[in-house]
């Protein structure tokens, strides 16, 4: 199952690298993105995967993102583990950008056939300052 976010990156956080029990390398970094929903933005961790991933995706702090992961849970000795993890990226222009018309190579390449899986908040009705949970 995959979805997408789109939001500002907050932090960048350092490259883990080991080899696993059969020998291979493997690298992996984490960064947190912070989503763009203006009424309740929130902090994801997301994970990148493999060196070749993580020197694609490059990602740095401040950025505008939207980011293609999936997520999927694992059982380790009784207790579950869920990971979010990348398979792309695509940056968002800024809009000083868009003004001055800079071109960026990810947004004219496209999603073809791509669906944000993200539901909207219910607007409760009362106090606007009211959680909707």
């Amino acid at each position: 199952m995959s979805f997408a976010v789109t939001g500002t990156v907050k932090e960048v956080l350092q490259t883990k690298q080991g080899v696993s029990a059969s020998g291979k390398d493997w690298a992996t970094q984490e960064f947190i993105l912070t989503t763009d929903d203006s009424n309740y933005p929130c902090d994801i961790c997301f994970r990148i995967f493999g060196n070749d991933k993580i020197t694609e995706c490059a990602v740095k702090a401040g950025e505008s993102l939207q980011v293609f992961f999936d997520i999927r849970s694992r059982d380790y000795n009784g207790r579950w583990f869920t990971d979010i993890n990348v398979w792309k990226i695509d940056r968002m222009l800024k809009p000083n950008e868009v003004a001055n018309g800079v071109q960026n190579d990810s947004q004219t390449q496209g999603n073809a056939g791509f669906q944000q899986h993200t539901q909207p908040v219910q607007q409760q009705q009362g106090n606007s300052n009211d959680l909707p949970f």
